[in-house]
């Protein structure tokens, strides 16, 4: 075979040709692999169009956004699953160990509209679904919007990470071997991971962006926080989230100095 994309993705890419000679896989294995993945594009292309479809109508979504992932990106993905322990990615079960082929994220304006999204994906999958979705967070945030409204027998709380993010993994009812990432989260949660994407990536050892990263992320947690309260009027979920005592605090204003005060002493 002539290695047709391997050699393509690691042209001018020394580290990554090292990674890939290091690896359990040859450059002829990666070959079968991406060329079965671009024969079948089109086929991962309509299985993102209808899910993206069907999650822009769910009630309390506030827009939606898809990708496919490039025969580059799952060509590196399978380099870093990689690992002895690991059952080797193959032709025949690719597309069911590379579960984000299909990404899809969903954005909401306020963090309890997790769960109006969580029924609905529910209610149209979960016989298709991979595992039980997985609520991240960041160590310390408060969880009571996610086991206060839902089954806590029925998500995984996974607080070990810097991101916040509820994920599923969902099998298309058509096609059983391919699978999407659905990834719901606030627009808030939204704007701090992309800026944290763009620039952590470069600056993994700098100190000063990891501390500012962090900083912003503490800031995105009291901007839910008090979204969730500008809303509760209006939005169900989170006013039943809301305690008794929050809803006191506002009336004597003094909830925002609370959460304002709080936000200083953890960002210092």
């Amino acid at each position: 075979m002539g290695q047709i994309v391997t050699e393509r993705i690691l042209k001018d890419r020394g580290a990554l040709r090292k990674k890939l000679d290091e690896s359990r896989y040859s450059s002829d294995e990666m070959d079968v692999i991406l060329l079965d993945f671009q024969e079948k594009y089109e086929l991962f292309e309509e299985v993102e169009r209808k899910l993206a479809e069907e999650l822009r109508g769910y009630e309390s979504v506030h827009s939606v956004m898809s990708r496919i992932k490039s025969p580059a990106s799952l060509f590196e993905k399978i380099l870093r699953k990689d690992n002895p322990q690991r059952q080797k990615i193959t032709l025949a079960n690719y597309t069911s160990q590379i579960t984000d082929l299909v990404g899809i994220r969903v954005l909401y304006l306020y963090a309890s509209d997790w769960y109006s999204v969580y029924c609905q994906i529910e209610e149209n999958h979960k016989p298709d679904r991979h595992e039980k979705p997985i609520v991240k967070l960041r160590l310390g945030d408060d969880t009571t919007i996610y086991t206060g409204l839902a089954d806590p027998s029925c998500i995984e709380i996974d607080d070990s990470g810097i991101y916040r993010s509820v994920h599923y993994i969902i099998r298309d009812n058509q096609n059983s071997n391919i699978f999407a990432e659905v990834q719901t989260r606030t627009i808030f949660e939204e704007g701090w991971s992309e800026i944290n994407h763009r620039i952590y990536k470069n600056s993994q050892e700098d100190s000063s962006v990891i501390a500012i990263s962090a900083v912003l992320s503490r800031t995105v947690g009291v901007c839910n926080e008090l979204g969730m309260l500008l809303g509760s009027k209006y939005n169900r979920d989170a006013s039943q989230v809301i305690s008794s005592k929050a809803e006191a605090s506002v009336a004597q204003g003094e909830l925002f100095e609370d959460i304002l005060l709080r936000f200083l002493r953890e960002s210092t």
